[in-house]
């Protein structure tokens, strides 16, 4: 016996629970409206549609619409987060760049001390391979950081439009 894949997405799909059984309703289109039902036998027959759970939200979420003023004030909050962000980011940049210069530093003084015979040939390979790797990671991290420019805006933004589009 094989079963049908669900072919269909429906907006509160496995969002909805019974209020008896505490399983999720199941969605199904019925004369062009979504409903939702319990298939428990256990539990009284009862379907909700799409269209009233729409209506439901909406009305359970209008003492947190925000006015035009209110969405002008977020959006100066997140420009000014942003704003702490990026001077983070170019203290943090400052800060990697000078650790790869200390590393780089670190690497010519361990050469020079290897080139002197002041150590061992075993002891010089170890250590610049550490050194090695110690600033393959600095300056990954430095090019994440570099190139993680504005998506960060971007994203909020996009959250934003989205909350206001639902009605917020």
């Amino acid at each position: 016996l094989s079963h049908k894949a669900n072919i269909h997405k429906f907006r509160y799909q496995r969002m909805i629970r019974c209020a008896h059984c505490q399983l999720s309703l199941i969605a199904e289109r019925q004369k062009g409206h979504v409903y939702y039902r319990c298939h428990t036998k256990t539990c009284p027959p009862t379907a909700l549609r799409e269209d009233a759970i729409d209506g439901a939200l909406r009305n359970n979420l209008r003492p947190f619409e925000l006015t035009d003023e209110e969405w002008k004030l977020v959006r100066e909050d997140i420009e000014v987060v942003l704003a702490y962000r990026k001077a983070d980011l170019a203290n943090e940049l400052r800060a990697i760049s000078l650790q790869v210069a200390a590393v780089d530093d670190r690497l010519g003084r361990l050469t020079d001390a290897f080139v002197d015979r002041m150590i061992e040939r075993d002891i010089y390979l170890n250590r610049k391979e550490k050194l090695l790797r110690e600033r393959s990671m600095l300056t990954s991290r430095l090019a994440v950081l570099e190139t993680g420019g504005d998506d960060v805006r971007q994203r909020a933004y996009k959250i934003l439009e989205l909350a206001k589009a639902l009605g917020f």
